[in-house]
């Protein structure tokens, strides 16, 4: 049990940053049958309450579609380790401010021969939208997110798993997108833990094209 500790504690380290909660994407939802690529680099980083934790480097890709008016889906991979699925609904738009909601989904998982881990985050986003003109908006994101971390590791005549991790956070993220059918996103993040006390600090920026 203390081995595995020590492999998790380790592997947390890396598989952190892997783990990120860009929003990447304003209030407004894609039309139908429209879709937008996305390709970004950040750093992100988790505090932890003793102290401990830095900043590390990652690279993303999003593919987001318009399923139905007002709804939209897309899908995201953090390399090297994250593939996340997320889904936005437009409740309110009044071609300058526009508000929508979404939830979604991150899963991560890591293995070195007998040992596994895996995270899973929980996200329930709400989405704030300024947008001045097609080249230009801002937005805010405030989510909850729920965060479980598990590990296991299994031997020739026995097995154990343990629950590391299992704990809410709650903030969110902002930025501003310039351009239209090509463009940029520039935002940041920050997310609070309810019980641990624990903060995540992101930077990031990425490119896009697709429809606007």
């Amino acid at each position: 049990m203390m081995v595995l500790k020590w492999i998790a504690a380790f592997a947390l380290v890396f598989l952190s940053a892997c783990a990120n909660v860009s929003t990447l994407q304003t209030a407004k939802t894609l039309d139908k049958g429209k879709y937008r690529v996305i390709a970004g680099a950040g750093s992100y980083g988790t505090k932890y309450s003793d102290g401990s934790g830095a900043p590390l480097p990652y690279l993303e890709g999003v593919i987001r579609y318009g399923l139905l008016n007002r709804f939209e889906g897309g899908v995201k991979w953090t390399l090297p380790y994250t593939l996340g699925l997320d889904f936005k609904l437009k409740l309110i738009d009044l071609n300058v401010p526009i508000l929508s909601i979404g939830a979604g989904v991150n899963y991560t998982s890591f293995s070195s021969g007998s040992f596994s881990l895996s995270f899973i985050d929980l996200i329930v986003p709400a989405y704030f939208s300024l947008e001045f003109t097609q080249w230009l908006a801002l937005y805010v994101s405030p989510k909850f997110m729920q965060r479980t971390i598990t590990g296991s590791v299994s031997g020739s005549s026995s097995s154990a798993s343990v629950n590391f991790f299992d704990h809410g956070y709650i903030g969110g993220g902002g930025g501003i997108r310039l351009g239209n059918t090509i463009g940029v996103f520039f935002e940041g993040s920050y997310m609070q833990g309810l019980k641990q006390k624990d903060t995540i600090i992101q930077i990031n920026g990425a490119l896009y094209f697709g429809d606007g």
